[in-house]
C-alpha cells in the first residue's frame, strides 16, 4: 500500500510539473525560448556564462578582458605560424591566383557535373534533415541509377 501511495505522487508530481511547464508556453512565447525549454527537457541544460578565467596565475572577470585574451588564442591558431612551408607555398599561389568562376569558360568550376562527380557526392552523404529543397539525403542514396543520371540532363 505504501508502494502505490508513493507511485501515485511521484506520478502525480510529474503530471504537475509537466502541465506547469508546458503552460508557460504559448503563442507569443519566441521560438528561441520554446527551443531552449525542449533542450531542458532531458535534464542536461547547461550555461556558457563564463565567470572567471585563469591565465599565467591571475584570475581574469571582466567580460571584455576574457574575450580579448580568447581572441588572441584564436588570432594565434590561425596565424601562418601554424602551416607547413609547403601549405604556405600553396596558399600564397592561391591568393596570387585567384579564381573568377563566372569569368573563364575552360575553367573546371564552369564544367558540367559528371556521373562520377555526382555518384561520389551521393555516397559521401550524411544521413541528415532535408534542406531547402525538401529532399531527405537517405531519398537520393536510393535512387536508381537512370534517376541518378536523369539529375544530370
Amino acid at each position: 500500500m505504501l508502494k502505490a501511495r508513493a507511485q501515485l505522487t511521484v506520478k502525480t508530481a510529474k503530471q504537475f510539473s509537466w502541465n506547469k511547464y508546458v503552460s508557460e508556453i504559448n503563442s507569443n512565447t519566441p521560438l528561441s525560448d520554446v527551443w531552449n525549454k525542449v533542450r531542458k527537457i532531458p535534464g542536461l541544460h547547461t550555461s556558457y556564462n563564463f565567470t572567471g578565467l585563469k591565465e599565467n596565475n591571475n584570475f581574469i572577470t571582466s567580460s571584455s578582458d576574457i574575450a580579448n585574451i580568447f581572441g588572441g588564442i584564436y588570432q594565434g591558431h590561425s596565424s601562418n605560424q601554424q602551416y607547413t612551408a609547403n601549405f604556405l607555398k600553396a596558399k600564397e599561389f592561391a591568393e596570387q591566383n585567384p579564381i573568377y568562376p563566372f569569368e573563364a569558360q575552360n575553367n573546371s568550376l564552369n564544367h558540367p557535373i559528371s556521373l562520377q562527380e555526382l555518384n561520389s557526392s551521393i555516397l559521401n552523404l550524411k544521413d541528415s534533415s532535408p534542406g531547402p529543397d525538401d529532399i531527405p539525403s537517405a531519398f537520393l542514396k536510393h535512387l536508381p541509377a537512370l534517376a541518378i543520371t536523369y539529375l544530370l540532363s
